[in-house]
């Protein structure tokens, strides 16, 4: 090439910066940003280029170069406007020859982050037209080593891709950590995306150790052995067969699991499309449900797990009613005296149908079930009654302190009261918060915003906090005294809710001919006419009386 003055003999050339020209077989991502290229910068500006880049004669190009390494190098001196730059220059090379020295430069380094490192491989897999074991033999790496790289490359959406090279919430996370995100469907990546910026409670500096990520991935994974469906059946809630279906892990093997043979992959089969099995599973309920109020008339929506107030309703959403909390109930048999018909629609067993016995109230005597029950106290009577107002209480208050924001606090010193809160209570904590202190600090973010913020932490926590789940007729009195507190700093008129329950609930008009004991009024005083007339009779004649 003209202008070229080799350096006493050698490959060493003072190359124009003006007619280099960048590989694209570079796997490196150059963020001008990082401290690391700022350093470079400043490097150069004082010395100049101390350590030569790579180049060849460009294939296309007459009288350029084309970069094969040090590019970093190359931008940060072409930034501060220098002229040439020191270069070994390896001439006509073949295109096989030059991406060697590209790849073999940049790949042997230490700092390549997850996505160059895929990258690089997903280039030699061109290369060797898709031929893991190939990749693998001249990295001298496994298969499934060769296999995670690629798929962070290829198969991670780019709002990861973005949030791995901007969010300090990722700076720690390895090939290996990215990988068992990369092997989900895009919809789904979104979704953890979402969570693990927002809702995850962890560690605020991030850290995650892969055992401890793979059980938070458990939630997103579903084992294709425990669903309620024929794989193999036809369109279920639109979607086509799981058979067919490409979001399976036995479709990636290598990925899953220590095996390249799908046969064997498919032997512990796993979704990985939540959104799609969660549809298929309501379709698959619904339908049950349809099924058997046909048959044996409408069924219990029932929960064999404990629930809570989100959860139940998300499942009223859903199915139309909220199920029966698996305290109420108790297996049954088809035919027996009580037997109701219930689908399960959360917990063990998920649309399966089922026979149950909805659990009678009982008095809180501590008598066993098999005891003779005597007469319930009006005491009792109307304990449980309030409890069962207290309930419907709690329902909608934890709706309404769901809902609640900072004005709504009555307290002296609101600052104080949301940090005890947070304190007593606990707060729904945010995994990785390093980015939003930065956008705190940029846009200026007042008190009152940083307040609202921790508030919006707190309530969900106050929200379960309130709900109950248990027995209708036992609501606890710690729980009630709890909530009245939490009621009164939110300015809730609990009394006006409560009363507006006594006047809906009502006593049975029964309980007026019922005595203190619970026993029927006319039946005492029967008793108590027998026993006077005894008592005269006694009086009377002593000898006809025992």
């Amino acid at each position: 090439m003209e202008n070229i003055k080799p350096a006493n003999l050698s490959n060493l050339v003072e190359a124009p910066i003006e007619r280099i020209v960048p590989t694209e077989f570079n796997p490196r991502t150059i963020n001008e940003k990082k401290p690391s290229y700022v350093a470079l910068v400043e490097s150069i500006t004082a010395q100049g280029v101390v350590v030569p880049v790579h180049c060849r004669e460009h294939p296309t190009k007459k009288n350029h170069f084309e970069l094969l390494a040090g590019e970093r190098r190359y931008r940060a001196a072409k930034g501060i406007g220098l002229k040439v730059i020191p270069a070994i220059h390896h001439g006509k090379l073949s295109d096989a020859d030059a991406f060697d020295i590209t790849f073999c430069e940049n790949f042997a380094r230490e700092d390549l982050t997850p996505l160059e490192e895929g990258k690089a491989v997903a280039t030699l897999m061109l290369r060797y037209k898709g031929d893991t074991k190939a990749v693998a033999s001249k990295l001298g790496k496994s298969t499934r080593w060769v296999l995670q790289r690629q798929a962070v490359y290829q198969k991670l959406i780019s709002a990861w891709k973005k949030a791995i090279i901007e969010n300090p919430l990722y700076t720690d996370w390895t090939t290996s950590h990215l990988q068992l995100i990369a092997v989900f469907p895009a919809g789904t990546q979104k979704e953890l995306l979402e969570y693990f910026e927002d809702y995850r409670r962890y560690q605020s500096d991030g850290l995650i150790l892969i055992k401890d990520l793979e059980k938070e991935l458990a939630e997103w994974l579903r084992l294709l052995s425990d669903a309620t469906w024929d794989l193999k059946a036809g369109k279920i809630a639109g979607k086509k067969p799981c058979s067919k279906c490409p979001n399976r892990s036995s479709f990636q093997p290598g990925l899953f699991d220590d095996t390249m043979d799908e046969a064997t992959a498919r032997k512990k089969d796993r979704c990985l499309d939540k959104s799609c099995w969660d549809e298929k599973t309501t379709a698959v309920i619904k339908a049950t449900i349809v099924k058997v109020e046909s048959d044996h008339g409408k069924p219990l929506l029932m929960a064999t797990d404990q629930t809570g107030y989100y959860k139940d309703q998300e499942l009223k959403k859903k199915f139309g009613s909220e199920p029966v909390s698996k305290q109420s109930y108790k297996a049954s048999k088809k035919g027996a005296k009580s037997a109701v018909p219930a689908v399960v629609v959360s917990g063990p067993g998920l649309g399966e149908l089922r026979w149950v016995a909805v659990k009678q109230d009982r008095a809180s005597s501590g008598r066993k079930t098999s005891e003779k029950a005597g007469p319930t106290s009006l005491k009792v009577r109307r304990k449980q009654l309030d409890s069962k107002r207290w309930q419907v209480v709690l329902r909608e208050l934890t709706k309404l302190v769901a809902k609640s924001t900072v004005d709504m606090i009555i307290a002296e010193d609101k600052t104080l009261f949301i940090v005890r809160a947070a304190a007593v209570f606990g707060t729904i904590s945010v995994w990785g918060r390093q980015a939003e202190w930065k956008d705190t600090a940029a846009k200026g973010k007042t008190l009152d915003n940083a307040l609202a913020d921790l508030w919006s932490k707190i309530t969900p926590v106050l929200a379960e906090r309130v709900t109950y789940n248990g027995a209708i007729t036992q609501v606890p009195d710690d729980l009630i005294k709890e909530v009245k507190t939490i009621a009164k700093h939110l300015g809730i008129d609990i009394k006006a809710m409560f009363a507006k329950q006594v006047a809906a609930i009502t006593e049975p008009k029964s309980w007026a001919k019922l005595n203190a004991d619970g026993t029927p009024k006319k039946a005492a005083k029967k008793t108590e006419k027998k026993a006077a007339k005894k008592k005269t009779a006694k009086k009377t004649n002593p000898k006809l009386v025992k």
